[in-house]
């Protein structure tokens, strides 16, 4: 039906005089937008949110990780520089077969109004080697969004149950698999301070690949956990950031996240209690200690150098009780 509905929107356009590149592509004064995060940090959420406003399009995920062996980079590059300009999908897909294009752009009738603001999502690994000067060349106004989720528990927990999903479920999201049940997470304290190193290196990796990346280029950084617990007031920050008018609901709770905080909930046995045990060992981990119950004051960013030391602090506490439970 929303076929038949478009052909009759895009004929009456045209018969206006109204062309497809001036609705698909930008001119004049359009922000271009690059949302820079790692998976699992909640990017999808930000973009649909984003994706409400009536004049602005941002591309979820637009290269993912397959698409590294399949596609050069010098392609990955062009249809990043094409995604700045006109509302894009992502690299394989063809726009009338990928239902989040369709149901972002399409069905909502943005091909024809002018954008405001025209970008993509993307996590830097998948492009390594990218030129982005080239990518943002002589476009004339560009802004940089990094979005990063801050609580390195729900982090960690976040991955292994997206892979836990894939498995269960053949998805890595609850939203569409929302009467999927899913077994209690297994998670012990090796494993805990496996992933925290692992995650810990991803993020600086992150960080110093977008200031290189994005050097003079005008970034904002959000979190996850801020959006999270004022949904209205950082929106309003990214919408005067990219130089849009906000179209905000009138209540929060449309954009409330559905997944469960707790993690006493989520991981199985008593694998929450260890970790909890193992991170009360060192004063330095107070502030993980704090993530991992999900207290207010663990909502407070500590530097990433703080938290490093502290996994290296506990390991010899866990491999010391490791040991004592083999004997």
């Amino acid at each position: 039906m929303w076929i038949v509905w478009t052909t009759v929107m895009l004929l009456a356009a045209l018969s206006r005089g109204e062309g497809l590149r001036s609705s698909l592509c930008i001119y004049g004064n359009v922000t271009g937008v690059i949302v820079v995060k790692l998976p699992r940090s909640g990017s999808t959420w930000l973009t649909e949110a984003l994706n409400s406003w009536p004049n602005v399009f941002i591309s979820k995920e637009i290269v993912q990780h397959h698409h590294t062996t399949r596609i050069p980079i010098n392609g990955m590059m062009q249809h990043l520089w094409m995604a700045l300009r006109c509302p894009t999908d992502k690299i394989d897909a063809q726009w009338w077969r990928s239902g989040r294009f369709a149901e972002d752009y399409f069905r909502t009738g943005k091909v024809f109004r002018r954008m405001d603001a025209v970008g993509f999502s993307i996590n830097l690994e998948h492009v390594v080697g990218a030129n982005w000067s080239r990518i943002i060349g002589d476009h004339p106004a560009v802004r940089v969004v990094v979005f990063e989720r801050t609580n390195l528990p729900k982090v960690i927990v976040s991955a292994l149950r997206g892979e836990q999903l894939h498995r269960q479920c053949g998805s890595s999201n609850l939203r569409t698999h929302q009467s999927c049940h899913l077994d209690a997470l297994h998670l012990s304290t090796t494993a805990f301070l496996h992933q925290a190193r692992r995650w810990l290196q991803r993020v600086q990796s992150m960080r110093a690949a977008t200031a290189a990346a994005f050097a003079g280029i005008p970034m904002l950084s959000v979190s996850y956990e801020a959006l999270q617990s004022n949904f209205l007031m950082e929106m309003q920050h990214i919408a005067r950031f990219i130089g849009v008018k906000p179209h905000l609901p009138s209540e929060q709770s449309r954009w409330q996240k559905r997944t469960a905080e707790d993690l006493r909930g989520v991981l199985a046995g008593k694998d929450f209690e260890a970790i909890e045990r193992l991170l009360a060992t060192e004063s330095q981990c107070v502030s993980l200690l704090q993530m991992l119950r999900d207290d207010q004051a663990g909502r407070v960013q500590p530097p990433w150098t703080a938290l490093t030391d502290c996994i290296e602090r506990v390991s010899p506490h866990q491999r010391s009780e490791a040991s004592e439970s083999k004997k």
